[in-house]
This record gives structure tokens, sequence and C-alpha cells, in this order.
């Protein structure tokens, strides 16, 4: 993997990395995460667009300045509540300033939004100094997948950039006289830049096919984004809102979600977007030899598959792009995950029993729309020390912002939310995220990592409490095996190491509370050279067991061995049972699902 480091000019600087200008990084504890750093004066050119003739010919004026202005520090502290930038802002802020291409793939609550958008905004200010843009259309196009994440970035960003006219496509007006930031969705921004499709030439859109059309069809587009000369949309366009001739920087945030599944319609909307904008900046042109962009690209997720490093509709060639890593962790360090067996069928009125008794805090919810409207049915009619909302996918994008910012404000403690709310959002000092199912399709690993997301943010502390049963058990064992992490036992008015009490109000509603409870489980260890190698000696499962969980097995009772010592089935405290499911990780071990 090649390696360019703009913190260090010791390493060597490899020929392809250099020429894609891609970045690609690694954890780094010594990086310097302090304000002051990035306010000593730097040698900059003066040229926005380090590909135009200019600098080509060498022609370029350079001048010193800051990375960051001393306006955007002391807003960062006082309205941020920033003491210094975290350690994923700090790793690529340069790379992002110096308009190299990132693919920033970094745990969830690490602070992706300000890691792309203070580099980009902190240049383009430092750069109109010297001399103001020509156009008055954006400088910075951010892509994401929902408009309720949409105005949270803009909220964010609002917050230390006051000055700056920030405006989201499809909801703010943008027949204004400037525009400095546009946010939105693929269409919403498509429809901004290149305008909307009259319904007179609805003939030359592309139908679905099936059969052997379809798969022509899709072989096709796979191919589709390379051509420049292309467009999904045949016909007469309306007239556009937006001038993309003044754009330096492209973000699609979320990439996974945002460009949908392997480049569906929305990938190949999102190729033919970007061929535009290259046309409207000068940078694609016909006859043109080199391949040089006068914008650069930062695509950020906590999740980033395979298809989005080999991405083509950049506009470079595919091996250019390499992955960009702070790190392998997926979930925030400072969260703790807890199990609880529940059968499907009581899950909502178990959901209402912790709710009511257990000292959660501020509480997201995560179930599907069916759970989500049963159990807000349910507390409209109770009379409940706590005020609570819902994000549901049947209400419109306006209901679902105010909902949003009705917990964020303080005035809900609890929020309801299906996965539309799994991915980006920020709520504000979320204490637990407690969800009611896991999803079943093959992104059930993914989409857990977002849902824990939503708390211990920022180095903050938090809970996630995920209910589960027998059917449900393959699903656990591959989010502990993907995400690196280990289920601790909650139990219902236990009091140890990874439970948390709860307090009783109605008696025969709840399981009563157990101090002793314990989990069974089973283990296997079988003898490979059971037919072939009668002779050899094989340590038997309970020997396995013993010298993999070391103290821990002071703790073990009721031991039984099978005859043939492959199988040994044990009890263990239910409040720490986590310890021995991390010891024995790589072996055959099952918890036994009580019986009721």
């Amino acid at each position: 993997m090649n390696i360019y480091s703009w913190e260090s000019s010791a390493r060597p600087q490899k020929g392809k990395a250099k020429k894609a200008g891609t970045i690609v990084f690694h954890p780094d504890e010594t990086v310097d995460l302090s304000f002051n750093r990035l306010q000593k004066e730097y040698p900059l050119d003066k040229t926005e667009h380090p590909n135009s003739q200019k600098a080509s010919e060498g022609q370029t004026e350079r001048k010193k300045a800051p990375l960051m202005t001393a306006g955007t520090a002391k807003n960062l502290v006082k309205r941020m509540g920033f003491e210094a930038l975290l350690p994923c802002q700090a790793q690529c802020y340069r790379g992002v300033f110096n308009r190299r291409d990132v693919i920033l793939h970094s745990r969830t609550g690490s602070g992706k939004t300000l890691a792309y958008a203070l580099p980009i905004i902190e240049r383009h200010l430092i750069m109109s100094s010297f001399s103001p843009p020509a156009s008055t259309g954006p400088f910075l196009l951010i892509f994401l997948f929902s408009n309720e994440l949409a105005a949270q970035t803009k909220g964010v960003l609002k917050k230390i950039y006051p000055k700056l006219n920030i405006l989201i496509a499809g909801f703010d007006n943008l027949e204004v006289r400037r525009c400095d930031v546009l946010i939105g969705t693929v269409r919403s921004l498509d429809e901004a830049i290149r305008g909307r499709l009259s319904k007179e030439s609805t003939r030359g859109e592309k139908r679905t096919r099936s059969g052997r059309a379809r798969e022509e069809e899709e072989e096709k587009e796979e191919a589709y984004c390379d051509d420049p000369g292309t467009d999904e949309r045949e016909g007469d366009f309306a007239s556009s809102s937006v001038s993309a001739s003044n754009v330096c920087a492209i973000v699609v945030d979320e990439v996974d979600l945002t460009l949908g599944p392997r480049f569906s319609n929305i990938g190949r909307r999102m190729g033919n977007l970007l061929n535009f904008i290259r046309k409207a900046n000068g940078s694609l042109a016909k006859g043109l030899l080199t391949d040089y962009r006068a914008h650069h690209y930062v695509l950020c997720g906590a999740t980033i598959p395979n298809w989005v490093v080999k991405a083509g509709f950049l506009g470079v060639k595919k091996y250019y792009y390499q992955l960009v890593t702070v790190g392998t962790a997926k979930l925030p360090e400072r969260l703790e995950c807890l199990s609880m067996y529940c059968p499907q069928k009581a899950r909502v009125d178990r959901a209402v029993q912790l709710l009511s008794t257990g000292n959660f805090g501020r509480t997201v919810v995560f179930g599907t729309r069916k759970q989500v409207l049963k159990i807000e049915s349910f507390l409209l009619t109770q009379n409940l020390q706590f005020s609570f909302s819902s994000l549901d996918p049947g209400k419109d994008e306006v209901e679902r912002i105010k909902a949003m910012e009705n917990f964020n404000s303080g005035a809900a403690s609890v929020i309801f939310c299906t996965d539309l709310a799994a991915r980006g959002l920020d709520f504000i000092d979320v204490h637990m995220v407690l969800m009611l199912s896991l999803p079943k399709h093959n992104m059930a690993v993914e989409t857990f990592v977002h849902r824990a997301g939503r708390t211990a943010r920022a180095g903050r502390p938090g809970k996630c409490l995920q209910l589960h049963d027998e059917h449900e058990d393959a699903a656990i064992e591959a989010i502990e095996k993907n995400a690196h992490i280990v289920f601790k036992k909650y139990i219902v008015g236990g009091e140890g190491k990874g439970s948390v009490a709860l307090k009783r109000i109605k008696k025969g509603n709840l399981t009563p509370p157990n101090d002793q409870a314990k989990t069974t489980f089973t283990l296997t260890v079988k003898n490979p050279f059971r037919s072939t190698k009668l002779d050899a000696v094989v340590p038997t499962a309970l020997d396995v067991l013993k010298k993999n969980i070391g103290s821990l097995f002071s703790n073990v009772c009721n031991v039984t061995e099978d005859v043939s010592g492959e199988i040994v089935t044990f009890e263990y405290p239910a409040n720490s049972s986590h310890e021995v499911r991390q010891k024995l990780w790589k072996f055959s071990l099952k918890e036994v699902t009580p019986q009721n």
C-alpha cells in the first residue's frame, strides 16, 4: 500500500500515490491536536486550482498564510466546546487542505463532518483573501443520503461559519445572490445544478427490462460512468438554479449509502453530474490529453465497502484510489455493549418496562416501523414521567426534522427510530441505545455499528442494549466477530459488572431479580485423530476450558463432561459471562437458551 504522509517529509513519496493525489494514513498517536499547529504560517499557492494552465507553467505565486484562522479556532472553543481537534480531524486536516483526494474511514462519532469541512472551508476563505472567486456558485458540494442529515450538517457549519451562505438543495431558495456551500441528496443536487427534466422529454428516459435485455443493459451501465459523453436523462432540461463553475471540492458523506448499492440508478446519475461539473469548471474538454480536475474529492464513512475504493465515477483511473483509514475499530472506544434475551413477541412490552423502570437517561430506541408505531400508540395512553418523539418514516421530512430538534433541545428524553436514523445523525448527549430488533439482510453488522454509534460519540461514554432470542444467535455471533465486540449480559435487577439495576413498580411484570443468575454454556473440542490415530493424546474440552479461562475457572459450577471428553457443559455467573466468551472466542462455545 502506497503511503503519503504530509506530516513527515522523511518518508519516501512513491510516484503513483503522488501522481494520483491519494493519501493513505494510519492512526498516529503522536499527532499534534492543538489549534496552534494550524495557526502557523505555511507557504501556499495563490491560485485555487493547482491543475490550471498557470500552475502547469510554473507561474503560480506563493504567499505564507495560516491553515486555520484565529476566528475559526475561537468559534470551535466557544460555540462547539472544543479544546483541541479530535484525532480523526487532526490527521487528515493538512491532506484535505492541500486538495488531496481522500477516502476517510473512521469509526462512528469520531467527528468526520468537521474533518472534511474545516480544511475545505478554511482554504477557501484564505484563497478568497488573495483573489475573490469569479462566480457566485458554491465552492463546496456535500452529498448526503437524507435531508435530515443535511439539516444537521448545515446547523453544525452555521455555528462555526455564520457569515457563509449555506443552503440545502430542495429546501432552501436557491435563487439568491451568492451560495457558498450546497448540501443535499444526489437527486436534489442534480436538479439544482443540471436542472429538472421537462415533462415533454420523458420518452428518452431508460426503463427497466427483464431477462437477457436487463443483463445486456446492466453490462452497458457498468461502463456508463466511464463515458463522459452519455447521459441517462435524454431530452430537454429546465434551467438550473446553481452554477457549478466555482466548485473546488466535492464531499460524499456515508458514501456506501449515499450512492446506493453498487452504483444503481443513483450512482449513474452521480457520474453524469460529476462529468457536468468537470465541464463547467473547465477540467473536462474535448481534445484534452491530460486528466486533471479543478476540484478534489473526499469520501468518508464508518463502513467503506470495496466497491467504493475502486470507484471509477470520480473521473480518474480506478487503481489510483486506495483506502484511507484511521484505525480498524468500528465502534466508539467507550461504548459498552449489553444483550438481553427476549422473545420477539414480548419485545414491545419489555421495552415499555425498561423505559418506565430503568434509569437509562436520554435514550434512542431502534425497531421496525411496526414496533415503533405500537410502542408509540401505547405510551400515548399512559401517564408517563418522560416525554418522547418519533422519527416515523410515514411522516414528512419537516415533521421528522422537528422531532429530532425536540430531542436534541431536551424537550424529549426518548426518541423512537427506524434504520432511517441509524446513519449520520448526531443525537446530542445520548446515554443509551435500545435495539428491539436486528436487521436480517446482509448489512446486519454495518447497521448495528451505525445504530450503536448514536451514543458514546466524541469520546463520551455510552451504552447500547440489544434484545434478541435464539433465532438471532447467528447475527449476534457475526456482529461480535466483525465488529470486534463482546456483549455483556444485562440482568434485570442484578448488581454486578456488565449489568444495570432496575426497580420494580408492578409485581408480576418482570422476572424476579436474581443476583445469583447463571448462564449455561456448552464447549465442544473435537478430536481430529479420533478415527486415524487412536493412541494420540488430545486435550479434552475440560482441559481447554481450564487452560484458557485461567483464574476465572473458580467461578465455574455444575460442570458436566461427556464420555468422549469432547463436550463439557458448565454454568457461569450471568452478569460476567462476557468474560468467558471473550476468552473462548476461537472455540465452539454455545450458550444454552433457557426454556420457558
